[in-house]
Formats: C-alpha cells, sequence, structure tokens
C-alpha cells in the first residue's frame, strides 16, 4: 500500500519531498514516458508476473539505470510464476551482451548491473 511504502521510507529516512510516487500500471504510456527523462539508480521489476508484463518493463525501465546501477528482478524461478523466469531465460538474459551483468540469483530473485561503460 502507499501508506506502507511511505512508512518504509521514513524507516530508512528518506523524507517525501524526496519522493514523486507515481501510481499506474508500467505499461501505461502515461506511467513510463514522463519517466524516460530520469536516471535512475535501481528499478524493481514486480509486475503482473506474465512474460508480457516482465519483457515489457524490462524494456521501459532498464534504460533509466545509470552505469553501476541495478536492476532487480523479483520472484525469478519461483515456480508459481513461471512466466517470469521464462522471459528472463529466453529474452532478457541472452540480449544482455556486454551492456549488464548478472550480479546475485538469490532465493527468487535476479539482480543484474549496469556496467561502467555502457549507458
Amino acid at each position: 500500500t502507499e501508506e506502507r511504502f511511505r512508512e518504509n521510507l521514513a524507516a530508512f529516512g528518506i523524507s517525501d519531498k524526496d519522493i514523486k510516487l507515481v501510481r499506474g500500471f508500467s505499461t501505461d504510456p502515461a506511467i513510463f514516458e514522463p519517466l524516460r527523462l530520469l536516471n535512475a539508480l535501481s528499478v524493481l521489476i514486480d509486475g503482473d508476473h506474465s512474460h508480457d508484463g516482465v519483457l515489457s518493463d524490462w524494456r521501459n525501465f532498464s534504460p533509466l539505470v545509470v552505469s553501476g546501477g541495478f536492476v532487480l528482478i523479483d520472484d525469478y524461478r519461483n515456480p508459481s510464476w513461471p512466466e517470469i523466469a521464462r522471459c528472463v531465460d529466453e529474452q532478457i538474459l541472452p540480449g544482455l551482451g556486454s551492456a549488464w551483468a548478472t550480479r546475485l540469483v538469490f532465493g527468487r530473485s535476479l539482480l543484474l548491473q549496469r556496467q561502467a561503460d555502457h549507458h
């Protein structure tokens, strides 16, 4: 919930004035188009858990990540959400090239890092 989100930020000393909350579906151009002007240190992909949803989030939001930044894909290898692993294994990982490195596969999460010489 938004309330829990703000509580979590406050627990880490992050002020509301430092956050711009954008609510909506990540696949909605009205949501992701204005964000294309931003640089992100990290992106969490934890959307609708469909193959197309994960791929869309990767294509729309990974380009925002600065060199050295991270993308965490949640529920990777979660047997309840096989479409996530299928998308990652068949679409995302084969296309990483030298721009991204796999940093961690832990539990059911995959952490990718943009390499310093790419962006």
